[in-house]
């Protein structure tokens, strides 16, 4: 319990300054969202190739493939091993 007290007096010791605010909390989301607008672009056109093998052909691997399918944000391609899904890896 008293370490709970500990790292509450150092938040509030901390945020509580003008200082400690801006350094801890605007400037790393200042940071963050500059970084994020330069080299963060979302390609909504764009498909993620996910190769697939359901050897046991089961309930779950079928449900998972039909929720992958349903989204529509994956181009799924089945295969039949692990020798064809290895050369499906970049």
């Amino acid at each position: 319990m008293r370490s709970w007290h500990i790292a509450l007096n150092i938040i509030k010791r901390t945020l509580g300054t003008r200082k400690g605010f801006i350094t801890s909390i605007i400037i790393p989301v200042a940071v963050i969202s500059v970084i994020t607008s330069l080299f963060g672009t979302i390609n909504i056109n764009d498909f993620t190739t996910v190769t697939y093998a359901n050897l046991d052909q089961g309930s779950i691997g079928n449900r998972m493939i039909a929720e992958l399918n349903s989204l529509g944000t994956y181009d799924l391609q089945q295969v039949q091993g692990e020798e064809e899904s290895k050369d499906g890896v970049m």
